[in-house]
């Protein structure tokens, strides 16, 4: 059995993989990254994190204390360099996903925190799919898709396995698979010469 403090460190490694070149992306202004939905990441992977330190995740949590701290940098960013087509769409997943955060800010069940961040990050990750559908070559498909994996890795780390400590990581698995996905699938529409706004070609 593979030792979970491997498991962890691998997951660690993999955002930082995933991370670096999309900072890279959007230093070259090949990525353009939706401050909509990068706001309400920091601040619920931030959270999730402390969960997990709380409710002793231990190697488990590695990965999602590596993504608050690039989460934070890309929100930053992204509030100079980021889209710009902000959609009603858009506002209304952002206002919703800022209105719960009270919630679980005055909330000490650690379940009910969890349960609300991870609605917090679902809602928050609306802008950039939409964004991926629309604009498929301005969004990075290697970082969801390694995040993706990252998670799983972060998931079989984990020492406690609980809704606690597992549900945050599984929405990010789904969200950054279902973000990849999009991004893969529209990019090959695109090479089959349908009409896609934002595509380098094809």
């Amino acid at each position: 059995m593979i030792d979970k403090e491997i498991l962890g460190a691998a997951a660690a490694l993999l955002g930082v993989v995933g991370f670096v070149p999309y900072l890279r992306s959007i230093y070259r202004r090949e990525t353009k990254p939706h401050v909509f939905s990068w706001v309400p990441w920091f601040i619920t992977t931030a959270v999730a994190c402390a969960g997990q330190v709380a409710e002793n995740g231990g190697a488990g949590a590695w990965a999602t204390a590596t993504s608050a701290v690039f989460s934070f940098v890309i929100m930053v960013i992204a509030l100079f360099r980021g889209e710009r087509n902000i959609t009603r769409a858009d506002w209304v997943s952002f206002l919703l996903a800022l209105a719960t955060i009270p919630l679980w800010v005055v909330t000490e069940d650690p379940l009910a925190s969890v349960i609300l961040a991870t609605m917090i990050n679902l809602s928050a990750a609306f802008p950039t799919l939409r964004k991926s559908w629309s604009k498929p070559y301005e969004e990075d498909m290697a970082m969801y898709a390694v995040l993706s994996v990252r998670s799983a890795l972060s998931l079989a780390a984990l020492e406690n396995v609980a809704v606690v400590t597992a549900l945050f990581p599984f929405c990010q698995f789904v969200s950054n698979a279902a973000i990849s996905a999009t991004l893969f699938g529209r990019r090959w529409a695109g090479r089959r010469r349908l009409p896609l706004r934002g595509s380098k070609g094809g």
